[in-house]
This record gives C-alpha cells, structure tokens and sequence, in this order.
C-alpha cells in the first residue's frame, strides 16, 4: 500500500483514539472536562491527526530501513518515536508554565493523549505498510 494511503488510514484511527482519550482523560481527572462541543472536537481530532498522518506516512518509508524491528513492531517503535519528538517535546517546552492551570492541562493532555494516539498511529501504519 502508499506510503501516503497508509499514514491517511492511521491518521484517522489515530484521530479517533485521539478523541476517545481526551474523553477518557477528562473522565478519570488526568486533566480538565473538555468544554468544546463533541462534534468539534473530534472533527478537529480527526482532522488534525489525518493531515498529520499523511506526512508522517510520507517520510516513515526514507526512514523505514532505520527502524529495528519488523512489521507492526516497527510501526509501533515509529510511534514511540513521533510521540517523543511532537508531544512529548511540546509538552516538556510547556512545564516551566506548568503551575498556571490552563498550562498543567496542556502538558497532560500532550503527554496522554499524543502517547495513546500516536501510538495506535503507528501499529496501524506498520500493518498497512508493505501490503
């Protein structure tokens, strides 16, 4: 399958989870109740996560022979990867502004749901890949 064809398909799995878990977060207290209406939010979710995933899945095959591992492993280790570099790196930008509220929610909700998202992202990249 296309590299690009690929990263569409994650991105919207991965926008999904994305939403399930900003959901989840807000629900088990990891940070604030969301007040953004559901349908916004998981448009902006989904939306978000498919451009994205389309450009992560444009550049997972120049870095495809880097990655150990095989198959879904591979992916998976992708994930881990793009979520240190974007979520994780936003989020640890954010903590010298973290005894402000607003600012505490973000870097939880970065490091939460980019983990989940990002990770599912790249199980499913690494099974649609090469099919």
């Amino acid at each position: 399958m296309n590299s690009a064809v690929a990263g569409l398909i994650a991105g919207i799995i991965g926008g999904i989870v994305a939403y399930i878990f900003v959901n989840i977060g807000g629900i088990i207290g990891v940070f604030p109740p969301s007040q953004v209406p559901a349908v916004t939010l998981a448009t902006n979710h989904i939306i978000l996560n498919t451009i994205w995933g389309i450009i992560f899945g444009v550049i997972y095959p120049k870095v495809y022979d880097v990655v150990p591992s095989k198959g879904i492993s591979k992916g998976l280790i992708y994930g881990l990867v793009l979520f240190i570099i974007t979520s994780f790196r936003t989020a640890t930008f954010y903590m010298p502004y973290a005894s402000i509220d607003v600012y505490a929610a973000t870097v939880s909700t970065w490091a939460f749901v980019g983990f989940f998202a990002l990770t599912v992202y790249g199980i499913v990249l690494g099974a649609l890949y090469k099919k």
